[in-house]
């Protein structure tokens, strides 16, 4: 990727690159019983990029892209039996901005992504492993924010630090012939993870810590089954003074909540259906790190 100056105005710097994609998927059949399912695909695709990077001020910057990605089906039989099955296309446009002033630092970005082909995983019974399909013409429009704040609460260093983090996600078919313009499954629209911790300045820090999915989200393109939404409430502890190690123990769902963890989509659901993963009640983890 290369950075380019801009002459006329020295804090505005064009940004442009491109990605080679080369993949193959090659599947060797020794046993025949069933037929042979042997077969080669090959992959080649392009993905440039072109964007802008404004230094507003000091600590301060705003930027805009276009850009083009392409990811290939993962290795699986019908990857190369299915001779349909294409490769996952998307030009996604993004503007945001990141920075920090005094105690705050903020990352946000906007995005429309327009995605051909995309791929799919699809689960038909509770035995059955998915299937890949490609889900025709979809959009991924959204918000990625982010938020810290560091701030001094005595004059012998003892700190409040603050650690957020927020996604929007409105994902939707596009004029699809069987599901519309529906909400693609399996992602909440909504999540928020954020962190509150009391920092002394021997180094012991403790606070709470909570995950946050508000609202339902399907998990099927039919959007006939919802899944709960669900908080979390956590505490962590711990000890870094900034040397070679530090130390820390978490209790994670501390109110025991039983909630869905992820969903293994359908192309249609009912509510006997078996595509829920729960998640883990709760529970304690604790860990040291050493730096040399």
């Amino acid at each position: 990727m290369q950075k380019i100056a801009c002459s006329s105005c020295q804090k505005l710097s064009l940004v442009a690159g491109a990605q080679y994609l080369d993949a193959v998927r090659d599947r060797r059949d020794r046993f025949l019983s069933n037929g042979d399912q042997s077969g080669r695909k090959h992959f080649s695709l392009w993905s440039p990029k072109v964007g802008t990077l404004w230094d507003i001020a000091p600590g301060t910057q705003a930027f805009a892209n276009i850009s083009r990605s392409a990811e290939v089906p993962s290795y699986d039989a019908n990857v190369i039996t299915a001779v349909n099955l294409k490769p996952q296309r998307a030009t996604t446009f993004e503007i945001g901005t990141r920075g920090h002033s005094g105690v705050v630092g903020w990352d946000i970005s906007l995005y429309n992504s327009i995605i051909r082909d995309e791929l799919q995983c699809l689960t038909t019974g509770p035995f059955n492993a998915c299937s890949i399909i490609n889900a025709g013409r979809t959009i991924h429009r959204g918000i990625e924010a982010g938020l810290t704040g560091d701030i001094p609460v005595s004059a012998s260093g003892d700190k409040l630090m603050l650690n957020a983090a927020y996604t929007y996600s409105d994902f939707t078919f596009d004029d699809d012939p069987n599901y519309g313009s529906n909400q693609l499954p399996g992602i909440p629209k909504h999540y928020l993870r954020a962190e509150l911790l009391y920092k002394h300045s021997s180094g012991v820090y403790a606070g709470p810590n909570v995950e946050w999915a508000p609202g339902h989200y399907f998990a099927d393109n039919a959007n006939t089954l919802t899944v709960d939404p669900y908080a979390l409430l956590n505490l962590k502890a711990g000890f870094d003074a900034g040397k070679h190690w530090s130390v820390y123990v978490e209790g994670r769902n501390l109110t025991d909540k039983r909630y869905i963890a992820t969903v293994a989509v359908a192309g249609s659901a009912s509510a006997d259906s078996e595509l829920f993963n729960p998640g883990t009640g709760r529970a304690a983890f604790g860990g040291v790190r050493v730096t040399w």
